[in-house]
């Protein structure tokens, strides 16, 4: 994963993320209204998507927050609202 600042989605033109996810060749963008647990969710934070988090059972996901550590959240409010793009792991 690339290093970026907490505050990168706002200063950014590019999310540093997505162009990752996409490089590595190991990952499928999909609708994220399709999510399975397991599949990435990519949050838009300011302009681009900033923030990672891997979807579990029903609705929710695991994340990591400076303040928190790792955590599971609902998928509702502010997080629903700021989801973005999702992406699955290819197999094999």
């Amino acid at each position: 994963m690339p290093q970026y600042t907490m505050d990168g989605g706002i200063k950014l033109d590019e999310s540093l993320l997505e162009r990752y996810i996409n490089c590595c060749g190991n990952f499928s963008s999909i609708l994220v209204t399709e999510t399975l647990p397991g599949d990435l969710l990519l949050f838009k934070t300011g302009r681009v998507t900033h923030h990672v988090g891997v979807k579990t059972l029903g609705n929710r996901f695991v994340q990591a927050i400076k303040k928190f550590g790792v955590i599971e959240t609902e998928l509702h409010g502010t997080f629903f609202r700021a989801l973005a793009k999702a992406f699955r792991p290819m197999e094999g």
